[in-house]
């Protein structure tokens, strides 16, 4: 409180440690992961535009490409298409 001088940071801050501490008594493994996983990450899934450093539109216009005149081949076709694209 004293270094941000902020009530309603305080308060999503004492929200957010009492939700992981309820979290951790359900799931210790979930926690340990997100502890485990950088800040960046946990920032980048709360913004709505883009996802662990990628935007997503992108991201299916690139498999998209990838898979163009591919939605019809069989799995395996489409694994081995897709594996092999430089």
């Amino acid at each position: 409180m004293t270094h941000f001088k902020n009530k309603d940071l305080k308060k999503l801050w004492c929200e957010f440690a009492h939700s992981f501490g309820h979290l951790r008594g359900k799931n210790v493994a979930i926690t340990n992961r997100l502890e485990e996983m950088s800040r960046s990450q946990w920032v980048q899934y709360a913004d709505e535009s883009r996802r662990f450093g990628h935007m997503t539109t992108n991201i299916s216009e690139c498999i998209n490409v990838v898979m163009k005149g591919s939605h019809n081949l069989p799995v395996t076709t489409l694994v081995k298409s897709s594996y092999f694209r430089g």
